[in-house]
């Protein structure tokens, strides 16, 4: 399986910004669960991202 139609512009704009990277063989596992590793290192990114251009976060942020 791939990455739900309604994920897939925000799984775009998370790659372009450097917020995932995927598996080293260039997939993405949309359906397995995320580990912790996986998980904090996303937070972390996220956090980093935030902190050095609070606007390069606009994509994530919900609006209503």
């Amino acid at each position: 399986m791939g990455v739900s139609t309604w994920a897939q512009k925000a799984v775009v704009v998370a790659v372009e910004h450097g917020m995932i990277a995927g598996y080293p063989d260039n997939t993405m596992k949309p359906q397995a669960h995320a580990t912790r590793a996986e998980s904090v290192t996303v937070i972390l990114k996220a956090i980093e991202k935030k902190s050095n251009d609070p606007k390069s976060m606009s994509h994530f942020i919900g609006k209503g």
